[in-house]
């Protein structure tokens, strides 16, 4: 495991994504926005290729940028294992795999616990490293009800319910 002593969040999620993959600045990797690309730039190198090249089974699930640049996917960029969700999709999306574009049924974040958890048992005692990006609670904020309903009830709006009830739904997967 890593303990990050002085690790600064970005404001939105691929920035501190491209932060954590690379192990620098965000504005130095070229990444200051949000989006499939995320302008990093194309020679950083992400942190899946270091473990790689040191011997580990490397896999990543979730959200796709910072991990993926257009004409170069996830595993020529050091992902053994990856299924990135398509878009902002939280129920029954669709994933890039190795094989194409597969659907899945379910909450994506479940899907890509599920898809960890499978990856890391499947190591045995091999060295491995593993990361989950979610997707919820991105917009649209669209929790499944029964974590939304215990903020509604404590007061809050439908939509700062909604907001709540997609972290709580992260967190529980």
């Amino acid at each position: 495991s890593a303990v990050f002593r002085n690790f600064v969040v970005a404001p939105a999620c691929s920035p501190t994504r491209a932060s954590l993959l690379t192990g620098r600045q965000h504005l130095l990797t070229g990444t200051w926005g949000v989006g499939p690309r995320a302008n990093l730039l194309r020679d950083e190198v992400r942190m899946p290729r270091f473990f790689q090249s040191a011997g580990y089974a490397t896999g990543f699930f979730g959200e796709r940028d910072s991990i993926h640049w257009l004409e170069q996917d996830a595993w020529s960029l050091g992902c053994a294992e990856f299924e990135g969700v398509w878009g902002y999709v939280h129920r029954d999306a669709k994933f890039f795999t190795r094989e194409g574009v597969a659907e899945k049924k379910g909450w994506t974040c479940d899907v890509d616990v599920d898809n960890a958890l499978s990856f890391i048992k499947r190591q045995g005692g091999k060295p491995w490293w593993c990361a989950v990006a979610f997707v919820l609670p991105h917009l649209p904020w669209e929790p499944d009800e029964r974590f939304a309903a215990p903020y509604r009830e404590a007061g809050c709006s439908d939509a700062l319910a909604a907001c709540y009830g997609s972290i709580s739904q992260m967190d529980d997967a």
